[in-house]
């Protein structure tokens, strides 16, 4: 965990999404990094570069607020196993607990969902998107920002289309009670306009978000000899977590 001193005007947001997705390239733009200076790893094969749970501070001033930076949460990408996915989401979640322990002024201003609009058109309707039940806070769901990626990789217009499809069906319900999207062009004016998306929305308090984490843990904290309802909470955790059709990008 970063040792670096952060102020009260500091806010928090996170970055969650499948190995592959663009998080550590979003935040590289974000923080303008020149190449070879990257401050977040980025890997070109099928293994995330992305081991942890890391803290980044990118400068982003506001005079009115009197901020100077936001921090940027980079995470490990989820797969498709189900072992793989709650061993990271535990790693998230205890970070998460242990950085607000040692940073207990600062705010949560929202969570970019990334999601590779690239990858091979494949929904199914049992494992969709995330869901209005699987937010215990309703305010929350209005921080929430869907960010899709890779679009100079996607080949148009299949990629419109998944885009609409995404925003009609597996978003539509977190979108009409106040989430977000964006597209990521892989530029630092792209990646500062998302957050200043985000900061526009009201910040939360930490401890609601990290009550949001520990009441999904709770639902993946089952034994693993218990099929039938192992089965039922990984489809709880996929719907919150997951792509699509169980679509998986392997690339960072």
């Amino acid at each position: 965990m970063s040792t670096s001193s952060y102020s009260e005007s500091d806010v928090v947001i996170l970055l969650l999404g499948q190995t592959g997705v663009g998080k550590s390239t979003f935040i590289n733009y974000a923080a303008g990094c020149a190449p070879g200076s990257e401050v977040a790893e980025v890997g070109g094969g099928v293994t995330s570069c992305t081991k942890g749970v890391k803290d980044i501070p990118v400068p982003f001033p506001n005079k009115n607020s009197g901020r100077t930076r936001v921090i940027l949460i980079d995470t490990p990408g989820f797969n498709d196993t189900w072992d793989g996915d709650v061993l990271v989401f535990e790693k998230i979640r205890n970070w998460l607990v242990e950085f607000h322990a040692q940073n207990p002024s600062l705010k949560f201003s929202g969570i970019l969902y990334l999601y590779d609009i690239s990858q091979a058109r494949n929904v199914s309707q049992g494992d969709s998107m995330i869901t209005p039940k699987n937010f215990e806070y309703p305010p929350l769901v209005t921080n929430l920002h869907f960010v899709a990626t890779h679009w100079n990789r996607a080949k148009a217009p299949s990629a419109l289309e998944r885009e609409l499809e995404l925003q009609q069906t597996h978003w539509k319900n977190m979108l009409e009670r106040g989430a977000q999207v964006s597209r990521f062009e892989n530029s630092k004016e792209s990646a500062n306009a998302i957050i200043s998306r985000v900061l526009d929305r009201s910040s939360h308090q930490f401890s609601s978000v990290l009550g949001e984490f520990d009441a999904i843990h709770r639902k993946v904290s089952v034994p693993t000899s218990n099929t039938r309802y192992r089965s039922t909470i990984g489809g709880f955790f996929a719907r919150l977590f997951r792509t699509p059709g169980g679509i998986n990008s392997r690339s960072k």
